[in-house]
């Protein structure tokens, strides 16, 4: 089963896609990991990972972590087929690799390339695990005149589109609360808040 959980920044993705990962490892009674995605690279974004790590450590299910900032499809190697795995995120995954060398990212050619390339190992790990839990990010509803944002936007929101069309579940999170755009989860998802 495929999930995609997007948003704009801080809308709650992250959080609820971890409560839904820990309901679901609870039900299957399935071991968990989160792949990490994100370099630091301030002071700021080591924050928010101390939080997010804050966050499953007190969840009470065991998380193995897995650092991966491009290259997704070495998760598969993790796994046995029962695993519950959440991307966290998208967003930084596809910066890793489209910007890996700034001398091709403007050619259409080499963006088509990339969203068949991560769509295909997204579903590697899809067909390896129990569920996949995918977080993006909304980043804009309309083009940007600036050809570096252009190119990033519309190879991720090419993505989003090939990711929801084969998703079970599809989820945007605004102001904490989903909005669900494909599928309905019927099962009970802890709503508490960590507070801010």
């Amino acid at each position: 089963m495929m999930v995609f959980v997007t948003g704009g920044v801080r809308s709650g993705k992250s959080s609820w896609a971890e409560r839904f990962c820990i309901e679901r490892a609870k039900q299957k009674m399935s071991p968990v990991h989160y792949v990490a995605t994100s370099a630091i690279v301030d002071s700021e974004m080591e924050q928010r990972i101390l939080l997010h790590q804050k966050r499953r450590v007190q969840s009470g299910i065991e998380w193995k972590t897995i650092e991966q900032q491009q290259h997704i499809r070495e998760v598969t190697a993790h796994l046995t087929g029962d695993e519950i795995v959440l991307i966290d995120c998208l967003t930084n995954l596809v910066n890793n690799e489209m910007f890996a060398d700034m001398r091709t990212y403007e050619q259409i050619e080499y963006q088509d390339e990339l969203i068949r390339s991560i769509a295909k190992e997204l579903h590697e790990i899809d067909q390896a695990s129990d569920t996949l839990v995918i977080v993006s990010n909304e980043l804009a509803f309309d083009t940007n005149r600036f050809p570096m944002v252009h190119s990033f936007i519309r190879v991720l929101n090419k993505l989003h589109q090939h990711l929801v069309h084969h998703s079970t579940l599809s989820v945007m999170m605004e102001a904490g609360i989903p909005i669900w755009k494909k599928g309905v989860w019927h099962e009970r998802i802890d709503d508490s808040r960590d507070g801010f």
